[in-house]
């Protein structure tokens, strides 16, 4: 009688398509890789695929693919990069896209970089590719925002004929460095109502402000498509007492995202009426007069004097925009500014992620977030019940507004905490071992003096970006560093913006260069005696486990005759990086690494690499030693920056 033979949990929930695309979404491009290795089942669940780039310009050194070549790959490309011109003549260019149109069936994220200002072609390769979920466009000549809306409208139409619903989910459009295109608010609703499923915007290069003939009146409504309800003129007056515009809205909307932009506070309080719950802003590098938004309450809403008052009217009041957010990024990069930092949580109940150049506007300011982030229980800020969730499209003038207890857990941090005068060492301490902080995943961190006081999330910090580029780490403060490195168990992700001149900041960490696993004969031996010794098979008491590891290195002031050492940046020469110190140093110790990038500093004394012939023979080497071809490398970057 045979044994019936059982099937494992692991193998029944990846046959499931369904159950294995939402585990794939939390896995590493890397992780999805190795399982598909693991047997057929696996294999079938995360086929690999492929990330192509094309372009319709003349190679300088091959020729185009052709259609044998794109065949065989056609099963495994999934996102496709594509570089093409205006010219609806050009052969080579229409050779290129009907391969794409015929065999690249399988696409779901589409990048195309657009040059010309004619968007005939943009038009007819979005038409001919209707199932792109993920849409990035880049403008790399003076296309206005009106002729670009106007061809993926037009797309949009073709596609859908009359059919409101449609495909693409994530949609970038970046107009280029040339400065801001004004993008008309009608011109905005329009794009809006033909991608209703838009779950994520990111629009670089546009304005929101511009001078018109009138403001908008109360008789305004979303079906206006007429330019002149495009005001940006910014009034000084109270807009408390005027009569809402009424606005559709998209609930489906999670993720915005606004870069080398200029906002206003009128376009950004509508925006919060049309995404109604936004979870993840993001404004990098904008101008204008969208901070208050963010920062004060909303205006009472309007009120028809004859309105009848309820139970609710008692109930505090204050709104914040965006109330639903969970992410909030704002990055002002070569610009300065302030804020009243408490006021970005306030009204934000479920915020979990900040990342804010954004000094305090008073000295006390970081601990003020913090208090209330930790200690606040939220009768100040509110929630917006609505008689239909988000999936249901509910309409937020129809929902109650009700007081919820709150009280924040971050998950990431990326604070500015550069200040003048300086905070002192309490300060911080005590910024950051501040209850609502202590579950961070991500921290970003600027190298002041470091101490284990600021890491009471040492358990649960997975990525630490330690900033601050222009000095190098001094024997005391790497050795504090190393220290606090020992006790971050789950940390994978580490950046380190300081200059270091030797290895030793590794030292005991991950597993030591002269240790090595045992063989066959000694795990066989391990496994008979039982599982006491498993630690002697893993590397359990190694941490930390880093898959991407980040620093910069520069040559020490006195290192060339030198006799090389094990923890030297460079051979004995004096100038020349060791890539054998590297792989002992970094490689070896980081066996799980996928990802390493080394910015090196030259100056008058070049940091040189080795020849490239040098380089492909050390990566080899390497690969080698890890079990020949097919094996894990981790991907190595050098980055030259002068001094």
């Amino acid at each position: 009688m045979s044994v019936p033979q059982t099937r494992s949990a692991a193998l029944a929930v990846f046959s499931i398509p369904e159950l294995a695309d939402h585990i794939g979404l939390y896995l590493r491009p890397t992780q999805r890789q190795k399982l598909s290795l693991v047997s057929k089942t696996l294999y079938a669940a995360f086929p690999p695929s492929l990330h192509i780039s094309m372009s319709s310009f003349m190679p300088l050194y091959k020729p185009p693919l052709n259609s044998t070549e794109i065949q065989a790959l056609v099963s495994r490309i999934r996102c496709l990069s594509l570089n093409i011109h205006d010219d609806q003549t050009s052969q080579i260019q229409i050779d290129l896209l009907n391969n794409v149109y015929k065999h690249c069936t399988a696409l779901e994220t589409l990048n195309i970089e657009y040059q010309g200002k004619d968007v005939t072609v943009l038009k007819d390769v979005l038409v001919n590719l209707p199932g792109i979920r993920n849409l990035s466009l880049v403008f790399m000549d003076n296309v206005t925002t009106k002729v670009a809306v106007q061809a993926l409208v037009g797309a949009r139409n073709a596609i859908s004929d009359g059919n409101e619903s449609g495909c693409v989910q994530s949609l970038e459009i970046d107009f280029g460095v040339q400065g801001d295109r004004y993008l008309a608010w009608s011109h905005l609703k329009q794009l809006l109502r033909s991608y209703p499923d838009l779950k994520s915007l990111s629009l670089s290069g546009v304005s929101f402000w511009k001078r018109t003939r009138r403001p908008p009146t109360s008789d305004d409504d979303d079906d206006d498509d007429d330019d002149d309800d495009d005001y940006e003129e910014i009034l000084d007056h109270d807009k408390s007492s005027q009569r809402p515009r009424r606005l559709r809205q998209y609930p489906k909307m999670e993720r915005l995202k606004f870069n080398r932009c200029t906002l206003v506070e009128d376009r950004l309080i509508d925006m919060d009426k049309l995404f109604p719950w936004l979870q993840t802003l993001e404004i990098i590098g904008c101008g204008g007069t969208w901070q208050t938004v963010l920062e004060r309450p909303l205006p009472t809403p309007w009120r028809h004097p004859s309105a009848a008052t309820t139970p609710l009217d008692s109930l505090p009041q204050t709104k914040y925009s965006f109330s639903e957010l969970r992410r909030l990024v704002i990055w002002l990069e070569f610009q300065s500014g302030r804020s009243e930092l408490v006021n970005l949580v306030r009204g934000r109940p479920h915020l979990s992620t900040l990342e804010t150049d954004l000094l305090p506007l008073r000295r006390g300011g970081l601990l003020a977030l913090a208090e209330y982030s930790s200690d606040h229980s939220s009768t100040e800020s509110t929630t917006k019940v609505a008689t239909a969730g988000p999936e249901k499209g509910g309409d937020a003038a129809d929902g109650a507004i009700i007081a919820t207890p709150a009280q924040n857990r971050f998950k990431r941090l990326g604070i500015q905490t550069y200040s003048s005068p300086p905070l002192t060492t309490e300060v911080l301490d005590q910024f950051y071992g501040s209850a609502c902080f202590i579950e961070l995943e991500y921290v970003f961190m600027q190298c002041r003096i470091l101490t284990m006081k600021r890491f009471p999330f040492a358990k649960t910090l997975r990525s630490l970006y330690l900033g601050g580029v222009e000095e190098c780490l001094s024997h005391d403060e790497e050795a504090t560093l190393r220290n606090i490195l020992l006790q971050l168990p789950v940390l994978e992700v580490l950046r380190i913006d300081r200059y270091i001149d030797s290895y030793k900041l590794f030292s005991g960490l991950g597993r030591e260069p002269s240790s090595t696993l045992p063989d066959s004969g000694q795990m066989d031996s391990i496994a008979r005696n039982g599982t006491n010794n498993i630690q002697d098979l893993t590397w359990m008491n190694e941490p930390p486990f880093l898959y991407d590891l980040e620093f910069y290195v520069r040559l020490p002031p006195e290192q060339g005759g030198n006799t090389l050492e094990p923890t030297s940046l460079a051979k004995s020469d004096g100038h020349t990086m060791s890539l054998e110190n590297l792989q002992r140093q970094v490689l070896d110790r980081f066996r799980f690494l996928e990802r390493l990038k080394l910015h090196m500093k030259v100056g008058s004394r070049m940091f040189e690499l080795p020849a490239t012939d040098e380089l492909v023979a050390w990566k080899k080497k390497v690969q080698e030693e890890r079990g020949g071809e097919g094996s894990r490398l981790p991907l190595v970057e050098f980055v030259k920056n002068k001094q």
